[in-house]
């Protein structure tokens, strides 16, 4: 999973509440397959989200 920070401010939440890391403007963060993980707002974010899947057949 790729995260690319458009515009804003939060954290990303990797398996728990303990494993985070910050997100602004302009950063990118890529998360492993099979990663528990979420995005807190610390104010408004516009975030680009992209996620693979291996093994599946490309869309048409």
């Amino acid at each position: 999973m790729f995260y690319y920070v458009i515009e804003g401010r939060g954290r990303l939440r990797l398996n728990s509440d303990q494993d985070t890391s910050n997100l602004i403007t302009g950063a990118l963060a890529v998360v492993p397959a099979g990663v528990v993980r979420g995005i807190v707002a610390q104010e408004r974010m516009r975030v680009l989200a992209v996620q693979m899947h291996r093994g599946e057949a490309a869309c048409a």
